[in-house]
């Protein structure tokens, strides 16, 4: 399994595509993310229920047969509450059951007889960020026959590509409701409504932006092209590409009403992943909220865990974009 940035984009524009249904919409993007992942890789569209249960709704595989479906579903119906738990509410988006499970219990646990009968050695699972608990969650699955691994700049690309999963999954479900603007490729403004009126110029850059990251080729180019795929999952904008009976295209804009991703924090952790933003040590920290180091070292560990990031430096990314977006939401809803 290799994700490189290209890799990482293409299966991005991939998730994007709104021009065919559903299962084909699946099925292409296993097509492209087939690549990046273990042989056997399935994709499955799931709904994670309040009770811990999965609802399997929709299972495409890479050169897997039904029998590799029917391990899937096996492995979701015995796998134990807090197993799924560990998966769907660990906050992370690459997920190894290696990394949850200890090797001893890997290796002995009922539920996992006959899928090591299949040679399974991991279930890796790449999940979408979904928002609420009711809300679908797409997730690349695969049943590895070899310890699933990926280095640190690996994990943030698969951490890019979640949450474009979750985004590409909103913005499928609100397809057929009125958008709050529609602009022409070259940014012109030719339809909006509330805010959208007053955010031309915002919006313009946006699709601008969007239009030139849709046409690099070059490597050089990719990442900058990853950050404006970000930042239309992580701002107040989503753009969606738009065709009509004639054949013209145009651009759409829509509100992305997501809740504020640090409501997963304790309050005491929120406290102190704000701090981390503001650039502040851990020692200042301490001294300020009256902890000892090794509690504030604990509260950014986890924060950094429910979050899904692996370093100080990207916690501090996420908590300033997620704390803009939500005083953006809280301006908006004022006006």
């Amino acid at each position: 399994m290799t994700i490189n940035t290209r890799r990482a984009l293409d299966i991005i524009s991939a998730s994007h595509d709104r021009r065919v249904s559903t299962e084909a919409w699946l099925t292409h993007l296993l097509e492209v993310a087939r690549v990046a992942l273990p042989p056997g890789a399935l994709l499955a569209l799931e709904t994670n229920l309040t009770n811990a249960e999965l609802q399997s709704e929709i299972v495409r595989g890479a050169d897997a047969d039904a029998a590799h479906a029917s391990f899937l579903r096996l492995g979701h119906s015995a796998a134990p509450a807090w197993c799924v738990k560990a998966t769907y509410g660990s906050g992370k988006s690459w997920i190894s059951l290696r990394e949850c499970v200890p090797e001893a219990y890997f290796q002995t646990a009922d539920w996992l007889t006959e899928l090591r009968g299949f040679g399974l050695r991991d279930m890796l699972a790449v999940v979408s960020r979904h928002h609420a608990e009711e809300q679908p969650s797409c997730a690349l699955f695969s049943l590895c026959t070899a310890p699933a691994r990926a280095t640190r700049v690996e994990r943030r690309l698969w951490e890019h590509i979640a949450v474009q999963l979750g985004a590409a999954q909103r913005l499928r479900r609100v397809v057929h409701e009125p958008p709050e603007a529609v602009l022409s490729p070259d940014g012109r403004l030719l339809h909006a409504v509330g805010s959208a009126a007053q955010q031309r110029d915002r919006l313009r850059d946006l699709v601008k932006a969007w239009e030139v990251t849709h046409r690099r080729i070059a490597d050089r180019d990719a990442e900058s092209s990853l950050n404006v795929w970000h930042e239309l999952a992580s701002g107040r904008w989503a753009l969606v590409e738009q065709f009509d009976s004639d054949g013209q295209r145009y651009i759409v804009a829509r509100l992305n009403r997501t809740p504020d991703r640090l409501r997963r924090l304790t309050p005491r952790e929120r406290e102190v992943a704000t701090f981390v933003a503001q650039g502040r040590t851990n020692d200042w920290i301490s001294v300020q909220l009256e902890l000892t180091p090794p509690t504030v070292s604990r509260h950014v560990k986890n924060a950094q865990r429910k979050l899904g990031v692996h370093s100080r430096s990207d916690l501090l990314q996420l908590v300033s974009v997620a704390r803009a977006g939500s005083e953006e939401r809280a301006a908006a809803e004022a006006r």
